[in-house]
């Protein structure tokens, strides 16, 4: 796992803000990639997974870019007041 300065790091200067709301939507209640991307008014739910994998890669590297479980996992310990409750 990363270290809290580097999740930090990566949140704060390196998430872009379009894949740092849908990773957030993502984190909030789980839902399926279509559903969030209605949810956040994406055309396709493909934009969705882009994104995930984004932040995967990010946060876990290439090995891990679809990795969902493991990203939900850094948020909770490192961002615990993004995830929601039913994660």
């Amino acid at each position: 796992m990363i270290s809290r300065e580097k999740f930090e790091r990566l949140y704060d200067e390196k998430l872009k803000p379009h894949i740092k709301e849908t990773v957030q939507a993502f984190l909030k209640e789980v839902k399926t990639m279509k559903e969030l991307a209605e949810i956040l008014d994406y055309h396709s739910h493909s934009t969705v997974s882009r994104h995930l994998e984004e932040a995967c890669t990010l946060f876990l590297g290439k090995e891990n870019k679809q990795n969902h479980p493991k990203l939900v996992e850094v948020f909770y310990w490192y961002k615990p007041e993004l995830v929601g409750c039913d994660r």
